[in-house]
Formats: C-alpha cells, structure tokens, sequence
C-alpha cells in the first residue's frame, strides 16, 4: 500500500486481509488504485471523500464497497 498526503496511489494483495481491505485514514483514492486483486472481495474506506477513475476495474470478486463519506467519483 502506498499513501501520500492522505491520497490511497497504490493496493497490492499482500495488503488485502481475509478479502477485505480496510483503511481508516485516507480521503483520496488516486486512479486505476484497486485493479486487479484477484482476492478482493470487500472495500471500507470510511473518509474516502474522491475516488478517481476506474478504481475497480478488474476485480470479479468484489461485492462490497464501503464510503459513507464520498462526495466526488470518477468514471
């Protein structure tokens, strides 16, 4: 995982826990940030405010997706 100023730049699946992936701190999510974990099955990112564009590309297994404080979302 890779943040800078608060910005989530990069997941891999070492950072993916029993599926989920979780963070309570950022309040960005930089673009294309969670393509291509095969084993990611549920995000819960609670003071994610922007999301860039195609933030989930490519990942079958996702079912869940928690930001309860989004504001803005890319394509």
């Amino acid at each position: 995982m890779k943040i800078i100023n608060k910005v989530l730049v990069s997941v891999s699946e070492s950072d993916i826990k029993d599926g989920k992936f979780v963070n309570k701190t950022v309040t960005e999510v930089a673009d294309r940030c969670f393509n291509d974990l095969p084993s990611l099955r549920a995000v819960s990112l609670p003071k994610a405010e922007k999301i860039g564009s195609d933030c989930f590309r490519s990942n079958q297994a996702l079912t869940e997706i928690s930001l309860p404080a989004l504001t803005t979302a890319g394509s």
